[in-house]
């Protein structure tokens, strides 16, 4: 049976199994990190599908902007009525467009949800961390304060840091893709369940997102 071992996210583990098996699939066949990408979403809507930011207007699963979402051929009035799986899907394109075929470092979701527009070059899972995604002071910098550096830049590197402070200390399952069903234990799915509502909304209230994240 396939198999892909995935963090044990309280939100994640919410999920309706199909959804844990659309991450799968999509790590599947791109080759990706599955565990990268759900700290991502974790980082960014704490897998909340309808999460919108009042500032900029980002919507679902991984904040997707207006401008980005129309280069998406979509709104993100539309998105915020997609399901997580539906979105999952979108969140594919937007990935493949934004690597243009290159690997993805595992801890580079962020990275790429960002934006690397101003990266010469553009992305590759070899940039160094100080690489600076946003000037201190730009409306990039100033939408995301959780990832700016000592001086108020957001760096390749800090946005690697968020998602590894993330997955460091988190249990995981491993998880059969052809029934999405966790082997190993998953801590108590029904009670962390409960804990992750909590979790979700200190996030999005410590995070601060912003404008100015991703390019279309």
């Amino acid at each position: 049976m396939p198999t892909l071992t995935l963090p044990d996210f309280p939100q994640l583990l919410a999920q309706p199994p199909a959804v844990r098996r659309k991450l799968a699939a999509v790590a599947d066949r791109n080759g990706w990190d599955a565990a990268g990408m759900a700290a991502a979403i974790l980082h960014e809507s704490a897998w909340n599908p309808r999460a919108v930011n009042k500032g900029s207007g980002a919507s679902g699963l991984i904040q997707i902007i207006p401008a980005t979402a129309r280069g998406l051929g979509t709104t993100v009035q539309a998105i915020r009525t997609m399901g997580a799986g539906e979105q999952l899907d979108l969140a594919e394109r937007f990935w493949r467009g934004m690597a243009q075929s290159r690997p993805v470092g595992p801890l580079d979701w962020l990275v790429l949800g960002l934006g690397t527009g101003n990266v010469p070059g553009g992305y590759r899972a070899d940039l160094p961390g100080s690489t600076v995604l946003y000037e201190p002071g730009t409306p990039g910098a100033r939408g995301n304060p959780g990832l700016q550096d000592g001086g108020g830049a957001v760096t390749v590197g800090v946005a690697r840091k968020a998602l590894a402070d993330l997955l460091t200390g988190v249990s995981r399952s491993t998880l059969d893709t052809s029934t999405a069903t966790p082997s190993s234990s998953a801590s108590g799915a029904l009670v962390v369940v409960v804990l992750g509502a909590a979790a979700a909304w200190l996030l999005l209230r410590r995070k601060g997102k912003g404008n100015g994240k991703k390019a279309a």
